[in-house]
């Protein structure tokens, strides 16, 4: 376990997200959710070639094409299903066109079939939405597949989400928007995944766990686990 206090961001990492080129909302919700110390955790640095899944407006996208830099890429994948909220309009088109990214692959499809260049990722991320998956129908078992597919050997799948209580399984994944932890370690791993590390980073024990995480006494302050999953196997150049 990777504590919260052990995590130093590199001043590579605070330039990048500092960029003009990111809104300034984003830039303000950088520090409720630590995203300096989370790219710091998952070892995002420039050249890599990375996917931010159910990317939605980008928001994360973004900071990943900024580290990443000229020299990686970043595919930003969303389902049909969530594009239909934007009315059928790619988020993801328009802020690649409003700030610039040219190192940003708009990917629209399912989370079973990921259109992403097979052994060819170095991490790819799941940002607080394992939960929905459950609700929706998603084929878990096959989209945990097809991201192993997609990651070199080495590579990393980031999973971070809202915990659930002990027991509870995906059974609040509709209501709570929550998941338990267990639940998805046991999915990942039956992939070929191995649970690598994972990080204190997002944890808050005063999260009662029993309530939507849209609820006042506890939205952007979920008890959450940041998990750090990987492809076996030796990267090139390790």
């Amino acid at each position: 376990m990777t504590e919260q206090s052990t995590i130093k961001v590199p001043q590579q990492i605070t330039t990048a997200l500092l960029s003009p080129r990111r809104p300034e909302e984003d830039r303000e919700r950088d520090a409720v959710r630590h995203l300096g110390e989370l790219l710091t955790f998952y070892g995002v640095r420039p050249g890599l070639h990375v996917a931010d899944l159910m990317a939605s407006s980008g928001y994360l996208t973004g900071a990943l094409a900024e580290m990443v830099g000229d020299a990686g890429l970043v595919y930003a994948q969303n389902s049909p299903q969530l594009l239909a909220r934007f009315k059928g309009e790619s988020p993801i088109r328009k802020r690649i066109a409003d700030c610039g990214l040219t190192n940003v692959r708009d990917v629209v499809c399912e989370l079973e079939d990921l259109q992403l260049p097979e052994g060819g990722l170095d991490i790819i991320f799941s940002f607080m939405f394992y939960h929905d998956t459950v609700w929706v129908g998603t084929d878990r078992a096959a989209m945990n597949a097809a991201i192993f597919r997609s990651l070199k050997p080495g590579g990393i799948l980031a999973v971070v989400d809202h915990h659930a209580p002990a027991g509870a399984g995906t059974t609040v994944a509709k209501d709570h928007h929550r998941v338990e932890r267990a639940s998805v370690v046991q999915e990942v791993t039956a992939a070929g995944f191995v649970l690598g590390d994972e990080s204190s980073l997002l944890e808050n024990p005063a999260d009662p766990l029993n309530v939507l995480v849209f609820d006042k006494t506890v939205r952007h302050r979920t008890h959450r686990f940041t998990l750090k999953f990987r492809r076996p196997g030796e990267a090139p150049g390790q």
